[in-house]
């Protein structure tokens, strides 16, 4: 990057990071146990001190100012508290952070219509010197940095970054440990799967018996629970020899399995935690990273009813479920942003949500391919949801679009509705 596309500022003297989802949102650093918990906008971050160091992202090493003029502050920035780091960043552009390992002590300042100044947290680092956070609205800056200064002093306080090392010395103190050392054999592998049951429940109890705050504190014990039982149900089931009796608790193994996959704590922020654009920016996110997942929207068709994406989302959500009015004032969203899939309403009044990628023409022509294949008996919208492993509602849709463009044809009598390729339209007829 040539120094004069470089703009020496604060958020250009912090590290690079985290990364981005597909569609923009940020990917958090979940083995170490990272959770959101304050979306800000508009907010402008601010250097007190003298100008920083900008830093070469290509290098550790600082880059050369000579030629470029300072400012002391970037505005519009879109800011995100998690328990770790308070992470910067505008539309379009990679994010920036600065670690709360970093912070020496969080204070306000300022605010008020008194003043006609907005509210302000100043932050005291030992890299950076003093940085300040400013909130755009006299008002509702008031409360934002009141959110903002709760959230770092609990965070600094927590210093969830240094939960892996404090895990591993809980692990050599655990009551786990201090009982096995007493016993062998048989003796010594039963005592250790109570004690951990035990643990287990005890630490269940002190993360739902409190506030938010035990429970973002405990969730990366319980991910970890979860993902033990979920390993030994899978276990169970592949060593268990199929027989009438097992095939029950095989069942039962599955749905808890199932249940408990579904279990997650990557966020701890709800709808009122944003402004409304800004929910319905981050909820199109998420649901096109849930769709591009594994491919799910190409894998359906290229296109996936409302009332599927909703039951789907909302089942892999597990909590803070989306109401049906979010996905509905969400959809605008998808082609605005530019997440790679839009609305789409057909004549008969059903909307989907459709890859950009989607094809009505080779769509077509695969229905024409199969109607071709049983041109005597003709296909109808059951046949053609087989073949092409699409529901059958969307597939009636697909075969009126064909009928539509002149590719296929229908039949009408008491029996239902079949389809048969359009001779007569000799330019699409495939031999």
């Amino acid at each position: 990057m040539e120094g004069k596309d470089i703009r020496w500022s604060p958020i250009s003297c912090i590290p690079a990071g985290p990364s981005l989802s597909p569609s923009g949102l940020l990917e958090l650093s979940e083995n170490v146990g990272e959770v959101s918990l304050l979306y800000l906008d508009q907010v402008q971050l601010r250097v007190v001190s003298d100008p920083l160091p900008i830093l070469n992202t290509d290098s550790s090493k600082a880059m050369n100012t000579q030629n470029l003029d300072w400012y002391d502050r970037d505005s519009d920035l879109i800011c995100t508290l998690t328990n770790h780091r308070i992470i910067f960043m505008r539309k379009n552009t990679n994010p920036r952070f600065i670690h709360l390992s970093n912070v020496k002590h969080a204070i306000p300042d300022g605010g008020g219509l008194i003043l006609r100044s907005s509210p302000k947290v100043i932050l005291s680092t030992y890299s950076y010197g003093d940085m300040m956070l400013a909130f755009k609205h006299p008002t509702e800056g008031t409360k934002q940095q009141q959110e903002v200064l709760t959230g770092i002093k609990k965070s600094v306080r927590r210093r969830a970054w240094e939960e892996a090392q404090r895990a591993e010395i809980r692990k050599k103190e655990s009551h786990v440990n201090k009982i096995t050392q007493r016993k062998v054999g048989v003796d010594a592998i039963l005592a250790k799967n109570k004690a951990r049951h035990q643990e287990a429940a005890r630490i269940s109890d002190q993360a739902f018996s409190g506030d938010a705050e035990k429970l973002l504190a405990e969730a990366k014990d319980l991910v970890t629970i979860i993902q033990k039982y979920v390993a030994t149900l899978d276990n169970s089931k592949t060593n268990k020899k199929s027989n009438i009796i097992d095939e029950k608790e095989n069942q039962d193994n599955n749905n808890l399995t199932h249940m408990l996959q579904s279990m997650g704590m990557t966020s701890g922020l709800s709808k009122e935690s944003y402004s409304e654009n800004h929910y319905f920016d981050q909820l199109a996110r998420q649901i096109a990273d849930f769709l591009k997942y594994k491919d799910r929207l190409k894998q359906a068709g290229g296109m996936m009813t409302l009332t599927d994406v909703y039951c789907l989302f909302n089942r892999a959500r597990a909590t803070n479920f989306m109401s049906p009015d979010d996905l509905l004032n969400v959809l605008p969203f998808f082609d605005e942003l530019k997440l790679g899939m839009s609305k789409r309403a057909f004549p008969s009044g059903v909307i989907v949500i459709q890859d950009d990628e989607h094809s009505d023409e080779k769509m077509a022509q695969e229905l024409l391919s199969y109607a071709t294949a049983n041109s005597y008996t003709g296909i109808t919208a059951m046949d053609a949801t087989k073949y092409t492993k699409i529901s059958s509602l969307l597939v009636n849709e697909h075969l009126l679009s064909a009928e539509n463009m002149g590719i296929l044809c229908r039949d009408v009598t008491l029996e239902g509705v079949r389809f048969f390729p359009n001779y007569f339209a000799t330019k699409n007829f495939i031999v």
